[in-house]
């Protein structure tokens, strides 16, 4: 008499998800963040049809050495139970005129991502004032007295010099203008916007650029 064994085997898969697309304030490695506490997002990735977040955590660092050891200096937000894939910044002060680097990681369950790619972004001039004072000028003459002609007056060029005591690896300029700038150094263009910095009410505001 013969006897036929059959077993089923039941193979559970674990979808693996990915934390993916980290960005602050709707941009990636933004230069010139002055928000104290910008807005980080991301998105999640899977095979999974019903995928959905339901915590995340958040590692901010003044340096990639510090983000990498998952020593961070500025903020670890712990697990965070939240379906929501949008946080804004809540550790230390942001130091002024500083890159910062951050990362991010979400669960999906009980399955925690690996950490997103490591991204930086550029603070401004947060809660600080350029050490050097404004270029200016002063004239006192009136714009134009015919106010029936048209008045174009020339560009004015302003100038300043200055001898590093160091070898220059990274430099940070923060321009701006009433009306419209170009910055050259060397006599070479720096950046490519046109109409810089932007168009404001200056009794109340002046934008500059980073």
């Amino acid at each position: 008499m013969k006897f036929i064994l059959s077993l089923l085997f039941t193979c559970i898969i674990s979808h693996a998800h990915t934390t993916a697309d980290p960005k602050i304030d709707h941009q990636t490695n933004p230069l010139g963040v002055d928000d104290t506490k910008p807005r980080l997002s991301w998105r999640i990735e899977g095979d999974e049809p019903s995928l959905a977040q339901t915590a995340y955590q958040i590692l901010v660092a003044t340096s990639p050495d510090l983000l990498e050891s998952g020593k961070a200096d500025l903020w670890d937000s712990g697990e965070v139970k939240s379906n929501t894939a949008v946080a804004n910044y809540a550790g230390k002060p942001l130091p002024s005129s500083t890159w910062i680097h951050w990362t991010v990681r979400t669960w999906a369950g009980d399955k925690a991502s690996e950490w997103s790619a490591p991204q930086k972004f550029l603070t401004a001039l947060i809660g600080s004032q350029p050490k050097q004072p404004f270029i200016s000028f002063k004239d006192t003459t009136p714009f134009h007295t015919e106010r029936n002609k048209l008045h174009l007056p020339p560009a004015r060029y302003y100038r300043g010099v200055f001898t590093p005591e160091k070898k220059i690896v990274r430099a940070i300029a923060y321009a701006t203008a009433l009306g419209i700038y170009e910055l050259h150094v060397n006599g070479r263009r720096v950046g490519d916007t046109y109409f810089a910095p932007g168009w404001t009410d200056y009794r109340k505001r002046i934008y500059y650029n980073s």
